[in-house]
């Protein structure tokens, strides 16, 4: 082979090489989600990532497995549980008994599986035991063309909000954000993207009638 032909190859290889994709390796697969993790529940697919920091990609909308039914009877460390079993908790569809922290005591938590279970202005995010109702502005991905449908947290402390993640907002993740702040949309969802401080004490949210009492978010100043 002379050196032309050599020459020639280079020039082509170096031509087609910037229209080859990069691999991804899952780090990047959706706006905001690093590392994410599909739920499967039973062999069937809640529609949705969950990502390294605890938040939730929502890729589609589907009806929501459940697991409830291999949860154990919860076993109380603390006083003043008001349920042993899930048979226990009667005051709403789905209804689930979990341990409540700091406590050890048992309280009644309560799901959801499709939109149908929640009030205006929520959906139903599919979660590795059943859904929950969350504040949406978005409920999937079909709903934020060109960006990805977030939510700020999938479970735990603090009100989970489902907006369009874009990459004009201020944080991209939680890791984005100084310590005791998280990434979460603005103004109910429907504003950016900022570092927030979440003003809540650990352990799951006050359930009052099946719904969670929660407490706001107000701006974190200590972030870059």
């Amino acid at each position: 082979m002379n050196h032309s032909s050599i020459r020639l190859r280079a020039a082509i290889l170096v031509a087609i090489l910037p229209a080859i994709p990069a691999c991804d390796s899952g780090a990047n697969a959706a706006l905001g989600c690093e590392h994410p993790t599909p739920i499967v529940i039973a062999g069937k697919s809640a529609g949705v990532d969950r990502c390294a920091d605890g938040t939730a990609h929502a890729k589609i909308k589907v009806t929501c497995p459940s697991a409830l039914s291999t949860l154990p009877s919860c076993q109380s460390s603390g006083s003043g549980s008001s349920c042993s079993t899930n048979a226990d908790c009667k005051d709403a569809p789905h209804g689930y008994c979990r341990g409540l922290l700091p406590s050890g005591s048992c309280g009644c938590n309560y799901g959801c599986t499709t939109d149908a279970d929640c009030g205006q202005g929520l959906t139903c995010l599919c979660g590795e035991l059943i859904g929950q109702c969350v504040v949406a502005a978005c409920t999937s991905d079909g709903d934020c063309p060109g960006t990805s449908c977030m939510s700020s947290v999938l479970d735990g402390c603090g009100p989970a909000v489902l907006a369009c993640h874009t990459h004009q907002d201020a944080c991209q993740n939680n890791a984005d954000c100084g310590r005791g702040a998280i990434c979460a949309p603005t103004e109910g969802g429907f504003g950016p993207w900022s570092c927030l401080f979440n003003e809540c004490v650990i352990g799951r949210p006050l359930l009052v009638l099946g719904k969670s009492r929660l407490a706001s978010l107000t701006h974190a100043g200590d972030w870059s």
